[in-house]
């Protein structure tokens, strides 16, 4: 199993919010450069960067700061944020960017995707679809909209007909943010969908929770930065890192 860590940017800086609750953001002491670095101390394969702004706005995103992290001797940097076109897509793709994350285009602009699969120069496994459940609803739009009409395992099916088969899925709870993540809902989502590749996401707190996941077949999970920023945890997530290098 795969850990990525998850980076949220708001202005140029780190930080750190509560899905949905934009009024919740604050800023962590270290910049994006010192997180990844410290991370790649830490023997991570691959590092998510959200960019809070363009999720939003698409048109106040921070691609610069994107293109100039991209460009660091780092691990594979997938990146999520405002990508609902083939051209900022292109943007990110020239700046360096590895992996791509798409969200609320999956329910606002579909025909990017059927763009996307048609595409020569854009591989299906280099995009990851992001769908959000809270509380049990799925959701859009950074966490503001409820997706109505439409279940989860109906956007996934659509999804995996164009070839588009890898998934983060983040399932929250706004009443027990503590309790850890649902396996109950993530090893039925894996029995109902076997061909799909999917990543975990939403109260991962603890080492015990990531090797619960892993036990029921997750193969990536997205931590926050509850895990990074605890030391005695990343040393954790290092050794069972470099234990998994081996046995590839």
């Amino acid at each position: 199993m795969q850990i990525i860590p998850a980076l949220y940017i708001h202005d140029g800086k780190a930080a750190s919010y509560i899905p949905g609750d934009y009024e919740s953001i604050h800023y962590l002491d270290q910049s994006p450069y010192e997180l990844i670095e410290l991370l790649g101390k830490h023997n991570v394969q691959r590092i998510m960067l959200l960019d809070i702004d363009a999720a939003r706005n698409p048109e106040h995103n921070n691609k610069a700061l994107i293109g100039s992290l991209a460009n660091l001797a780092v691990p594979d940097l997938e990146v999520g944020g405002g990508i609902n076109d083939m051209e900022y897509l292109k943007t990110l793709q020239y700046a360096g960017v590895d992996y791509f994350i798409l969200g609320s285009a999956v329910f606002h602009n579909f025909e990017f995707l059927e763009q996307i699969c048609q595409a020569k120069d854009v591989k299906n496994d280099r995009i990851l679809i992001s769908l959000d459940m809270l509380d049990g609803r799925l959701t859009t739009s950074g966490w503001t909209e409820s997706v109505e009409g439409v279940t989860l395992g109906d956007v996934m099916r659509r999804c995996m007909e164009f070839g588009l088969n890898r998934f983060i899925v983040t399932d929250v709870s706004s009443d027990t943010p503590e309790s850890g993540p649902d396996i109950t809902f993530y090893t039925e989502l894996i029995e109902a969908f076997p061909d799909a590749e999917i990543s975990a996401s939403g109260h991962i707190h603890t080492y015990e929770h990531l090797e619960a996941l892993k036990a029921i077949g997750i193969k990536e999970v997205v931590v926050g930065d509850k895990i990074y920023q605890e030391e005695e945890l990343m040393d954790k997530i290092s050794a069972y890192n470099r234990r998994e290098e081996k046995e590839k």
